[in-house]
């Protein structure tokens, strides 16, 4: 399988549900942790890109009253506020990111967590092209690029881990001539249609002893890696959305190369505890501080 080719250089994108550049205020329906939240400039304005939905209105909803709803059309592209350019970099997005959290006590030790939804319509891509829906990046000059990445690919929803951050264990693996290691943790009749959650658990780190990344899908450990979790002097934040690209590099028939839409509820970024993460509502409850049960 070919695929995960070259580092990516990852932009930022527009929302109509905030003017960019301002903080997007959510309902602990919908999210918790996430008042930095923030889109950033690019120059085109879609009112479809992001939109907070509701239920009553025929939207998929994991819990409560809203979810969150992104799409992506043909030639969604811009430029961000730095100058990045989508347009020029075969790529296109409609994505949000938090913040650099403010780490305190937690000393980088943090949790995250998330439900998403691919309509049973939905297209994936296979060969090189991306679908990114989540992912961890960093914030400086030279490591600016994701470390984690949340891929919708070939069918199913994959993790993706840089290889400079080390071993990723044994649960994972290598693709040849890929800067990522990638291990799939969903299969596509586990995808369409349904309702996942995620949980991650991280401590960030620059060194190889000290720094972990464990994942939850619905309930499960799927993947613990141990070692670096990001690179020396940044800090990294979380986007999520849609982020897709690839397209010179592989060719994507037209009945692929479409509109997608994916849905989001349930997030949350806490501090050191998953105590805090407050998922008992749907299925999930905290053992010892550090562990998920369902």
């Amino acid at each position: 399988m070919k695929f995960f080719l070259g580092i990516l250089v990852l932009g930022l994108l527009f929302s109509n549900n905030a003017e960019a550049g301002k903080k997007i205020k959510f309902s602990k329906d919908l999210a918790i942790g996430l008042n930095k939240t923030e889109v950033s400039t690019v120059s085109h304005k879609k009112s479809y890109f992001f939109e907070k939905v509701k239920a009553k209105d025929g939207h998929p909803v994991r819990s409560g009253e809203e979810s969150m709803r992104f799409e992506v059309r043909p030639g969604d592209c811009g430029i961000s506020k730095g100058g990045y350019d989508d347009c020029k970099n075969d790529a296109e997005r409609s994505e949000l990111h938090n913040g650099q959290m403010d780490w305190g006590s937690g000393k980088g030790e943090l949790w995250y967590a998330w439900s998403i939804y691919f309509p049973k319509e939905h297209k994936h891509f296979s060969g090189k092209g991306w679908n990114v829906v989540s992912q961890f990046h960093q914030d400086a000059n030279k490591n600016d690029f994701p470390t984690f990445m949340f891929w919708d690919h070939t069918g199913g929803y994959w993790i993706c881990i840089d290889h400079r951050m080390g071993n990723p264990s044994n649960l994972a693996r290598r693709t040849s001539g890929s800067q990522f290691n990638a291990k799939q943790l969903l299969k596509e009749k586990e995808v369409l249609g349904k309702w996942n959650d995620l949980i991650v658990h991280v401590k960030w780190s620059d060194k190889e002893d000290k720094g972990f990344f464990k994942i939850w899908v619905n309930g499960e450990l799927k993947l613990n890696h141990q070692g670096k979790t990001k690179m020396k002097g940044t800090k990294p934040y979380w986007k999520w959305g849609l982020y897709r690209g690839g397209f010179r590099e592989d060719y994507i028939p037209k009945s692929l190369y479409t509109t997608q839409v994916i849905y989001y509820d349930e997030l949350r970024q806490t501090k050191k505890t998953c105590k805090k993460l407050k998922l008992e509502h749907i299925g999930y409850k905290c053992v010892n501080g550090n562990e998920i049960e369902k």
